[in-house]
């Protein structure tokens, strides 16, 4: 039942925020996402296979911002809270910053504070979503300026997600795989690694991987996205659980597509 795994997983998706909530250090945080590292991206290929592209997009986006909003508690860039409300963004910079500290406070009525004070925040007019993933209207905003894809990489199945000004797309990538996928982020990496002596050996496994890249994801989303709107894609997300993977900017003539 497709419909009926994809709104498992969309709880289970909900509840990774608690797992890198303020009531745990940034360590243990980690620790926990990293037990569930791909959870959004199976989440979103359930969805896909319900039928459900814009689902797909949001449960990416919740994932992908689980660690950053962490980030943001404490010192990610508040200008526009400090318009809207200096002496909310001050006393929110003090509790993030009492967090960063080995305080003797109790941590966990700490993260009440902060978490009170953030619902405080996004009853201000245009901060609704602070500290949340942007909505399906705020990302089809951002593609006006041209095709925003997500590289989706999960054990049930791999496909390029592309918002659009008209909605989402979806172009399934039969020829990438977690497995492959991996295999080419270990070849790549010990490339960049090489020693002067092995450099062109190093040189040709870069280009095979860019050639890849090319052959296997860059390529469909450009056929897909791109070429057909005549527009340069502008950025593109990656779900895949292994971090620094190959370059998809260089594989592509693509200008500004981004991977996370």
């Amino acid at each position: 039942m497709p419909a009926s795994a994809a709104e498992g997983y969309a709880v289970a998706v909900g509840l990774l925020p608690q797992l890198a909530g303020r009531r745990l250090d940034r360590g243990d945080a980690q620790y926990w996402l990293g037990r569930f590292a791909g959870l959004a991206a199976d989440a979103a290929a359930c969805a896909l296979d319900a039928g459900d592209p814009e689902g797909a997009v949001t449960m990416l986006e919740s994932g992908r911002c689980v660690l950053a909003a962490q980030a943001l508690d404490s010192r990610g860039d508040l200008s526009e809270l400090r318009e809207r409300s200096p002496e909310l963004a001050a006393e929110f910079e003090a509790l993030g910053a009492e967090f960063e500290t080995d305080t003797s406070r109790d941590r966990l009525a700490l993260a009440g504070e902060l978490e009170e004070l953030a619902a405080r925040i996004r009853e201000l007019p245009g901060l609704d979503r602070f500290l949340r993933p942007p909505s399906l209207a705020d990302l089809t905003a951002q593609a006006h300026e041209g095709p925003v894809v997500y590289v989706n990489v999960s054990g049930y199945r791999c496909d390029a997600v592309i918002l659009t000004p008209d909605g989402v797309q979806v172009r399934p990538l039969p020829d990438l795989s977690s497995e492959a996928l991996r295999q080419r982020v270990r070849s790549f990496r010990a490339a960049l690694a090489a020693e002067p002596d092995s450099r062109l050996f190093a040189e040709r496994t870069i280009h095979e991987t860019l050639e890849w890249l090319w052959d296997t994801v860059a390529g469909p989303c450009w056929t897909r996205s791109v070429r057909r709107r005549g527009s340069g894609g502008r950025r593109s997300g990656c779900s895949a659980c292994c971090r620094c993977t190959p370059p998809v900017t260089t594989a592509t003539a693509v200008p500004r597509w981004w991977t996370g």
